[in-house]
């Protein structure tokens, strides 16, 4: 009897212990696919590099892709010029439209 308890209990921890993590795991993997928001509008012609990685979408390298960009045509006359930026297309423009200006 003592073994079959023994052997429960330790089904039980291991039942905790991978099925837990698997749980732990699916909620972090379902977290980092959550798109940031700036807390304020942010102007596409004035921001830098920090400023603009707070889009949802835009990274190190899109960041500075668009002010690689602005520093060759000047400032954007529209925010839909944004979408000239290698990288940055409809999708990514629909994701960052509603938290950025000019």
């Amino acid at each position: 009897m003592k073994k079959l308890e023994g052997l429960l209990i330790l089904s039980l921890m291991f039942m905790v212990v991978f099925l837990g993590t698997g749980v732990t795991s699916s909620v972090m993997a379902t977290s980092k696919k959550v798109d940031k928001a700036p807390a304020d509008i942010i102007n596409i012609n004035t921001a830098d590099l920090e400023t603009l990685m707070q889009l949802p979408g835009i990274g190190e390298k899109r960041a500075n892709d668009i002010i690689d960009h602005r520093k060759k045509i000047g400032s954007f006359k529209s925010v839909e010029e944004l979408m000239d930026v290698p990288g940055i297309g409809k999708g990514v423009f629909a994701k960052i439209e509603k938290f950025i200006k000019i």
